[in-house]
């Protein structure tokens, strides 16, 4: 976790706390705003391993400051001004993720709890 969210000053941003040790938070970052479903633990030592974090959306970082950032979901939508060539439309290609063939007795079944993003979420970097 780098941070919560602290502001939610519209529906386009969000204003987000920053830990002292993530100096690095940068301009153009991705990160997450995330719920925590479950601890992972080892199953042989039981050691804390981390989370299973359930993503409830990923934004860019906009803005940095001394103990924040501000951040925005980006969209790229193709507008055309003109007529629509039907030609040029091949749809659209939609990944979706695949059932497994696990054991039906070892699934936990998690789901996300609460999808709307709230002042106090963890927020964590995805990729810098």
């Amino acid at each position: 976790m780098i941070g919560r969210v602290v502001k939610i000053p519209n529906k386009y941003a969000l204003v987000v706390s920053r830990d002292s040790f993530h100096e690095n938070i940068a301009i153009g970052d991705l990160v997450a705003v995330y719920e925590v479903a479950s601890d992972i633990l080892d199953p042989e030592t039981k050691d804390f391993m981390g989370t299973f974090d359930f993503i409830k959306d990923e934004l860019t970082v906009d803005e940095v400051y001394d103990n924040y950032f501000i951040c925005s979901r980006k969209e790229t939508k193709i507008v055309k001004p003109f007529a629509v060539d039907l030609s040029e439309w091949h749809g659209r290609t939609v990944v979706t993720k695949a059932v497994l063939d696990v054991d039906e007795n070892e699934e936990e079944g998690l789901e996300i709890r609460d999808k709307i993003i709230r002042i106090g979420d963890p927020v964590k970097i995805l990729k810098s």
